[in-house]
């Protein structure tokens, strides 16, 4: 879905992308690869796009999220060597740090939980600014303090 539309000769000519409103509720994780210049990626208002999908854009900087209906942030699949990866919930045993060059992360208007939050502290190496307002949240992770290099964090409308 998300390939055909890029209309590129080549997906590594690509460094920015929005597609919102197209109801994408699925992404092929092994087209993902080939954007290796992908730096900005806009999924706003699609339909509960499976983060963990996109693991394998080596350069992303921008992730917008908002607007997906995303209760809950199975984000992370469990990497275990020999075996097949299964987006299964985070635990800390032998997972690699993801998106380790993500700056700017909006997860606004979605139906974030709790748990979701405790995930997203795996991103504290590389995140800027991170948006997760008009989530209904009544409480952050007291994690959140290893976020070092957090510049802004929106948590309005909750």
């Amino acid at each position: 879905m998300i390939m055909n539309k890029f209309e590129l000769d080549l997906p590594e000519q690509a460094s920015s992308a929005t597609i919102t409103n197209h109801d994408i509720n699925d992404i092929f994780e092994d087209d993902m690869k080939f954007f290796t210049n992908l730096t900005e990626l806009n999924l706003k208002d699609n339909n509960k796009v499976p983060m963990y999908k996109l693991l394998s854009l080596p350069a992303l900087e921008k992730l917008n999220l908002s607007f997906n209906k995303i209760h809950n942030l199975a984000i992370l699949p469990i990497h275990i060597e020999g075996q097949e990866a299964h987006p299964k919930l985070f635990t800390c045993g032998n997972i690699k740090t993801p998106f380790k060059t993500l700056k700017f992360l909006n997860l606004s208007f979605n139906k974030l939980d709790f748990i979701s939050l405790e995930r997203l502290v795996m991103l504290q190496g590389s995140l800027k600014s991170l948006d997760i307002s008009g989530n209904d949240l009544d409480s952050i992770p007291k994690d959140f303090k290893y976020f070092d290099c957090l510049e802004s964090l929106n948590l309005s409308n909750n």
